[in-house]
């Protein structure tokens, strides 16, 4: 199932980024009797070979148990096919492919500076940076991340990397944490990107983790008690106090 679901996600890194601008191999025969002349392979079929064999190499690494990166052997194979193809769209679907799957930091470093650097063009840069939203803060993924907030020319993407630089800086123990630049980026997206509501609400969910944790100063509270007489919350400071909400209907 696995091995099925894999083969479907690298489809999704080739359609993604549109068809190769380069014809596929053709085969030309040449004087009867002679040899037969095969073109090199075109940038899409290379990426779809390395594909179909990345694949076979991991199903075959999960049935004999094996742990070692798969991912990582190919991801060199990824990277060297967009320097060599660098105005095809597969240079895109090359290094998106080792940004989403490598393991190892550098080989993600290495694709994601060149997608920041060369593809800043790419509405689909949004999935790469809510990948790198479960990944940890490092130097790299923050300048990475910050490129995409201050560049590029789609909503969807400067939204989705904010929300990754502050799910970054938030993941990193809280007595080193920038508080305040945490808030300032979610708040950034409920001010300016109510265009796309469900990055809004997480940008709030997020934000009332921080609004109400132990030790903070509880938010204002103004009502009237059982004999009618207004009282606010604030009155009660450092006294021990229980509150109890309920409704009647």
């Amino acid at each position: 199932m696995r091995h099925v679901w894999l083969m479907a996600l690298l489809t999704v890194f080739v359609w993604g980024c549109g068809k190769s601008d380069h014809p596929g191999p053709k085969v030309a025969d040449k004087e009867p009797g002679s040899e037969t002349t095969i073109e090199p392979l075109s940038p899409a079929e290379q990426f779809e070979q390395l594909n179909i064999a990345y694949a076979q190499d991991l199903e075959q690494a999960e049935n004999d148990s094996r742990s070692s990166p798969v991912a990582d052997q190919y991801a060199g194979k990824f990277l060297d096919l967009a320097s060599a193809h660098p105005e095809d769209r597969i240079a895109y679907a090359s290094l998106n492919w080792v940004a989403m799957l490598a393991t190892d930091p550098d080989l993600q470093n290495q694709a994601l500076d060149r997608l920041v650097a060369e593809h800043m063009d790419k509405e689909a840069l949004s999935r790469v940076s809510r990948v790198m939203a479960q990944r940890p803060l490092s130097d790299e993924s923050e300048v990475q991340l910050t490129v995409m907030i201050e560049k590029s020319p789609h909503d969807s993407v400067r939204a989705t990397a904010t929300m990754a630089l502050a799910s970054q800086l938030a993941s990193i123990p809280a007595d080193q944490q920038d508080e305040a630049r945490i808030k300032d980026l979610y708040q950034s997206v409920i001010d300016q990107y109510n265009s796309i509501p469900q990055l809004v609400a997480a940008a709030n969910g997020a934000l009332a983790k921080f609004r109400f944790r132990i030790g903070q100063v509880a938010p204002e509270i103004e009502g009237e008690d059982l004999d009618g007489q207004a009282f606010k919350l604030s009155d009660y400071r450092g006294k021990v106090v229980v509150i109890d909400f309920w409704g009647d209907w």
